[in-house]
């Protein structure tokens, strides 16, 4: 069982959200015993010590661990992993509760906290350094005489050709596609994650790149710098391809979507998180997984929140 690491010094907002302080003060020798309860054959007495594991938090954790490696009997350390994951669970739906309320102002926080659900033992700060290393390998390639399809293709090229990021052409079958993490850190990803991280580092550089909420497929599009129209569209599933309208609208009406090109509209950060979920949904019902369909069903709805900025 891998050990569970918390993150104290992530830069930004997240560093301020990550450590969650513990919820209730619980001294070692009783949280001990109530560990030791877990293995009550009473289904009442269990939900109550696992609700109360829950409610104390990540505190719990380090001692739930060492109870784990412990016991030799499967069934108490399945009932452990369980209430290990419940309560990183809690965390995740307390840090997008979070990330939403302040504003949802930087994508890569809110991309990373969803990444958090499939790997809560993640190094947020570790993802957080790589990410300024691609942004900082495109500033430098960047300068104001620039195009905007240049800047694009500078984009292209530092992130699918030097840092060899790539299309994960599976992903329908696999939940480790899905998240940031793993276009990020694995360096290859679903159309969702990979379109995440190019707004990431696009907005990083503020480059008016916003996502595009295209039916089964995500794509983004380029704004001119009054931010009104669009001057063009990328796909980074398709290693950053360019492509205009007519482009498009011709895709749309290859698979039959009816969808005008002009109702499709910019996406916000909140929006862009969204979408990211409800495609991971999509993916976890093609696997038949209704824990997953339903926890991140609850994840979507810690993105409901007033005044939400719209960048």
């Amino acid at each position: 069982m891998m050990k569970t690491v918390i993150c104290s010094d992530l830069e930004g907002a997240i560093r301020s959200v990550i450590c969650l302080p513990m919820q209730s003060q619980v001294a070692p020798n009783e949280l001990a015993a109530l560990i030791r309860l877990l293995d009550d054959p009473d289904d009442g007495i269990f939900r109550n010590v696992s609700d109360r594991l829950v409610s104390i938090g990540r505190y719990a954790i380090p001692f739930l661990e060492y109870e784990w490696e412990s016991n030799v009997n499967s069934g108490i350390q399945g009932r452990i992993e369980d209430v290990i994951h419940q309560i990183q669970f809690e965390q995740c739906k307390h840090l997008l509760q979070n990330w939403t309320q302040r504003g949802a102002t930087d994508l890569f926080e809110g991309a990373a906290i969803v990444s958090l659900y499939q790997y809560p033992e993640l190094d947020l700060e570790e993802m957080s350094t790589l990410v300024n290393r691609v942004v900082k390998d495109v500033w430098i390639e960047l300068n104001d005489n620039l195009t905007s399809l240049e800047k694009v293709r500078v984009i292209n090229h530092i992130l699918f050709k030097v840092h060899g990021i790539r299309s994960y052409q599976n992903y329908d079958s696999s939940p480790y596609s899905w998240h940031l993490k793993d276009a990020l850190m694995d360096r290859k990803g679903c159309p969702s994650a990979l379109a995440t991280l190019y707004k990431i580092v696009a907005q990083r550089l503020q480059l008016p790149v916003y996502g595009i909420d295209l039916p089964h497929h995500f794509v983004l599009c380029y704004l001119d710098w009054d931010r009104k129209n669009i001057l063009f569209y990328i796909n980074p599933f398709g290693k950053g391809a360019v492509f205009g309208r007519r482009e498009l609208d011709r895709f749309l009406r290859s698979i039959h979507i009816e969808t005008p090109v002009e109702s499709l509209k910019p996406m916000s950060n909140l929006m862009t998180i969204e979408r990211l979920l409800r495609d991971m949904i999509i993916g976890y019902e093609r696997l038949n997984d209704e824990q997953r369909i339903a926890e991140l069903k609850e994840l979507l709805a810690c993105l409901s929140a007033p005044s939400v900025n719209k960048d």
